[in-house]
C-alpha cells in the first residue's frame, strides 16, 4: 500500500494462488497497527463483498494522540 504521494506504507508478497482480497485482510491489519493515523483507504473494484464489511468493522479509527481516551 502507498500513501497519496506513492510512498510505501506496507508491503506483502504472497504466493500466486493468493488473491488480492485474501491478502488485503493481513495487509489492512498491518497498516492499522503500523500507521494508526490512517483514516481513509481507497481500493479498486477488486475489493468487494465481505472484505468491505470486514474493513468497516475492524479498521475503525481508534483514539488519536492527545485525545484522552
Amino acid at each position: 500500500m502507498t500513501d497519496c504521494l506513492g510512498l510505501l506504507l506496507v508491503v506483502a508478497v504472497t504466493a500466486t494462488n493468493i488473491g488480492d482480497r485474501e491478502a488485503a485482510v493481513g495487509l489492512l491489519t498491518r497498516l492499522r497497527v503500523e500507521h494508526r493515523d490512517i483514516c481513509l483507504v481507497w481500493a479498486d473494484g477488486g475489493c468487494t463483498g465481505s472484505l468491505i464489511g470486514w474493513a468497516r468493522q475492524k479498521t475503525r479509527p481508534g483514539p488519536g494522540p492527545g485525545d484522552g481516551r
